[in-house]
């Protein structure tokens, strides 16, 4: 029967910087002996953040594996994404002539993001950020304008990163 219990060590503040926070605990299980970990059961940890003094408004779950002594860490923070996008547009006409045009768009995002350790070298990220470009984008054929992106826009990602060194 799954159940959820008080950390057997922790949460543990570790690294912070003015935009991250690295959370650390270790589970403690009834089942193991010792150092002696039992095999048959998985142990996950909870984050919550708190929106109201007495609601957590929103929870994530990550596994603490028995490999690493049944230890993780959870880091949370803000993600601030200086980047370019390539934009690309074909344009053929009626009388059989064509164009095209390859436009580089600074861009700039900012919102929060979660890191999740899979493994020594890997990490899990999510992150919803609002993104503002540059250059207004809009296009338009025959002086019609048929799309207009704007200059900012929201974004989710979802990425795996690994640590090379």
């Amino acid at each position: 029967m799954a159940s959820l219990r008080a950390p057997g060590l922790g949460p543990i503040v570790g690294h912070t910087t003015d935009t991250t926070c690295r959370i650390w605990i270790r589970a403690g299980d009834p089942a193991d002996s010792s150092v002696l970990l039992d095999e048959n059961r998985r142990t996950i940890g909870v984050i919550g953040m708190v929106t109201d003094p007495r609601a957590i408004g929103r929870a994530w779950y990550f596994r603490l594996p028995r490999e690493f002594d049944r230890t993780g860490t959870f880091q949370l923070g803000a993600k601030l994404g200086l980047g370019v996008r390539l934009l690309s547009a074909e344009g053929f006409s009626e009388d059989v002539r064509t164009g095209s045009a390859l436009l580089a768009v600074p861009s700039l995002s900012l919102g929060p993001e979660l890191r999740l350790r899979l493994s020594a070298r890997i990490s899990f990220g999510a992150e919803v950020a609002g993104e503002w470009m540059a250059i207004r984008q809009s296009f338009s054929v025959d002086g019609v304008r048929i799309a207009d992106l704007g200059r900012f826009r929201g974004n989710a990602q979802l990425s795996l990163i690994f640590f090379v060194l």
